[in-house]
């Protein structure tokens, strides 16, 4: 018994550090090389990231015909074909239907890519390898890369605000308006995302000391790394040691401190901590600047459900809305609605973040 507990522990440490079920896009920075972004496109021709690199910039734009926001943003996207046409741009796109998307899904997205006349390459994501791997938090979600290959600016969901910036950098990368004052990327070593990704493997092996160690090697490193620090802080909740986790979080926070996946694990560990009331501060002011962060939304819909408040569910179901393949935001909105007077309701969505958790678990169907 006490082996199969601990397994059971553990097996949710590897789960929450895992991509598939890390929250935005816990393992990407600026300044870091993209992952190879490699596929089958929708007319079953292969599609390489590397084909579309080496341009003034490059986009890689994630989305679901399932998605409102989606439309627009590939719209926009499309509207810079001459760029792409004189190959100044790379755009590749990684549709996040389903799981295992069936016909008619795979014809819904075809039929959207022919409608719209994409420029573009569409990859279908077949058992949400991609998705997972980058640990997309929305739906649409955009990596810009830079002419050195090197991320330039994440842009999670499709805020007013946050979309208007981003295609601003991209403009100023492709020399369609002058540049502004940003800081400079800094190029992030690459001994530090060896030893996070070693992290990640050793958690596999249940060697969860010894992972937090190559993450404090990390640290030492690069002691701006991000990634080291969120998963650092994912181990500690899932071990129940909030006081850790509020640590990593907050060096995290001490480093970029308007992060949204930072803002979340801080305030995770504060609900853990028993300071409810600091959390729904923290997750309001993350909902605040990133309005399209589903997890935040899903968290502080949550804790205003356990209090009684209305504007919970409606939070709740948003979150799910930007993103229906977390199985954790379908947990939040399953006991949301159960504790709101709707077994029914509350079973499906539960019963959903049950199915998505084995399919991630198994590698899709």
């Amino acid at each position: 018994m006490r082996r199969l507990r601990r397994w059971l522990v553990w097996s949710l440490v590897v789960l929450l550090a895992s991509p598939g079920l890390a929250n935005g896009f816990s393992r990407l920075m600026a300044g870091m090389e993209l992952p190879a972004v490699d596929g089958e496109s929708i007319d079953g021709g292969s599609v390489h990231l590397s084909d579309h690199t080496g341009k003034r910039a490059t986009v890689v734009v994630f989305w679901a015909t399932w998605s409102d926001n989606s439309l627009p943003a590939l719209r926009r996207l499309a509207a810079y074909k001459e760029a792409i046409a004189s190959g100044d741009l790379g755009v590749v796109s990684v549709n996040v239907e389903a799981q295992a998307p069936t016909d008619v899904e795979r014809a819904k997205v075809a039929q959207v890519a022919a409608a719209e006349h994409l420029p573009f390459p569409v990859i279908l994501d077949r058992g949400l390898d991609r998705f997972h791997r980058f640990g997309v938090v929305a739906v649409p979600s955009t990596i810009l890369l830079g002419g050195d290959g090197r991320v330039a600016e994440l842009l999670i969901g499709y805020p007013l605000v946050g979309r208007d910036g981003f295609f601003r950098h991209l403009d100023e990368l492709l020399g369609k308006v002058p540049k502004a004052a940003r800081p400079a990327a800094k190029v992030l070593p690459k001994a530090a995302v060896r030893l996070t990704h070693l992290a990640e493997r050793l958690l596999v092996r249940d060697r969860h000391a010894v992972a937090l160690e190559k993450l404090a090697e990390a640290e030492r490193i690069a002691p701006d790394f991000l990634p080291a620090y969120r998963l650092a802080a994912r181990i500690h909740l899932a071990a129940g040691d909030a006081k850790a986790a509020a640590a990593a979080a907050n060096r995290c926070l001490a480093t970029a401190s308007e992060d949204a996946e930072c803002l979340l694990l801080a305030a995770r560990a504060q609900v853990a901590e028993g300071d409810g009331a600091g959390a729904r501060a923290r997750l309001a002011g993350c909902v605040e600047q990133h309005p399209d962060y589903a997890a935040c939304l899903a968290l502080l819909g949550s804790l205003e459900v356990k209090g009684g408040e209305a504007t919970g569910l409606d939070r709740l179901t948003r979150a799910v809305a930007l993103n229906p393949l977390d199985p954790d935001i379908q947990e939040l909105l399953g006991e949301g609605r159960v504790a709101a007077g709707d077994p029914k309701g509350g079973a499906g969505a539960l019963r959903r973040a049950v199915e998505l958790r084995m399919a991630s678990r198994l590698g899709g169907p």
